[in-house]
């Protein structure tokens, strides 16, 4: 299990849809992408009631251009939107290695979508409904510099001296 992840305890919300908190760098902003104005002001009005900074886009064009910045620190993005899906964003961050946390969220999840985005490297995806839920407890703020690191197992380690 990654250690910079932090169990949510507060009303077994992981247990109930495995959600970790997930760090997000202080001063930089969570990026919600809908194409759904009224849900996507929704989900940026509840992250700013929560002390986050918050960017919004509406379209995963409008999104690539806000990661460009460098002043994203997460995403949180719907997955059925017209030119581009959110599992399209999702590769494009991980192409990109930004080493940012991603939540897919959707109208309807499915077994197959939720498995697509673990696979494609989202930290978890959730349907909407359990989105507003999860909101207060899905992220915590993280120092500057905090990144995940990943572990290179032993046998690959040996290779390399």
């Amino acid at each position: 299990m990654d250690a910079s992840l932090h169990r949510i305890d507060d009303l077994d919300l992981y247990d109930d849809l495995h959600v970790w908190a997930l760090p997000v760098t202080r001063g930089t902003a969570v990026l919600v992408v809908d194409d759904d104005p009224a849900m996507r002001d929704l989900v940026a009005l509840r992250f700013h009631l929560l002390g986050y900074p918050v960017e919004t886009a509406c379209s995963v064009p409008d999104a690539i251009a806000e990661l460009e910045t460098g002043r994203i620190g997460a995403v949180v993005s719907d997955h059925a939107m017209p030119r581009a899906t959110g599992l399209e964003l999702l590769s494009y961050v991980r192409r990109r290695r930004l080493l940012i946390p991603f939540v897919l969220m959707t109208g309807v999840l499915t077994p197959e979508l939720e498995e697509a985005a673990l696979e494609g490297g989202a930290a978890t995806a959730l349907d909407k409904r359990d989105l507003l839920q999860a909101l207060p407890d899905l992220f915590f703020h993280a120092a500057p510099g905090l990144r995940r690191v990943e572990v290179v197992p032993a046998v690959s380690q040996e290779i390399h001296r």
